[in-house]
């Protein structure tokens, strides 16, 4: 098992990842609590994991997004780090990854970061398809989606929706809204019974 705390879990079926304080992602077998494979690509704390169908994704204090295969571990081509090395700007997403999505439906990862901005990944070929930045104020710690498969909610001192639809069709971003600040942190955001909102 892990070494130290861990920071997030995420289940596909009979599969368990959890990435940790430790610096890895590891997966393991729901039915005989053995370990599938461990990853151990990340040189800081792991805080985010999700998983969709055969996609694990990663985010950490090293600043990296990682999309992994879930049935082996192995990474996927074209690992994208939070700087220039994935072709957008460094001062734009130079900062620890503090959450991570997936959005089946839109073959998309989304990554929230410490310094407030998105990133939007494409799964299928791992490129980076949009940088939103101004978003938040602070690190995003909370991602979710609507029940229309196109709308990004991203959680910090404030809550934004996004037009995923516009994001997918023209790569860029087209429609964001800010909401109400929240003083209460997510109280009212975590606390909704139903995914559809009044705009």
């Amino acid at each position: 098992g892990h070494s130290a705390s861990v920071n997030s879990v995420a289940v596909s079926g009979d599969f368990v990842v959890s990435g940790s304080r430790d610096k890895t992602v590891r997966c393991v077998d729901l039915k005989t609590g053995e370990e599938v494979w461990n990853y151990e690509g990340h040189s800081d704390p792991v805080n985010s994991v999700a998983v969709s169908g055969d996609f694990v994704v990663s985010g950490s204090d090293d600043g990296t997004v990682r999309c992994l295969d879930l049935k082996n571990g192995m990474p996927r081509d074209g690992n994208v780090q939070h700087g220039a090395a994935a072709g957008l700007d460094a001062s734009v997403l130079g900062a620890r990854v503090t959450s991570v999505m997936i959005v089946h439906e839109r073959r998309l990862a989304v990554a929230g970061c410490g310094n407030g901005t998105l990133g939007v990944f494409r799964l299928d070929d791992w490129r980076p398809i949009a940088t939103l930045v101004d978003q938040h104020t602070s690190a995003v710690y909370a991602l979710a989606t609507a029940d229309d498969g196109d709308t990004l909610l991203s959680g910090s001192t404030k809550t934004v929706r996004t037009d995923l639809k516009a994001l997918t069709s023209r790569g860029t971003i087209v429609a964001s809204v800010k909401m109400d600040e929240y003083n209460d942190w997510f109280t009212r955001f975590m606390s909704l019974t139903s995914p559809r909102l009044a705009y």
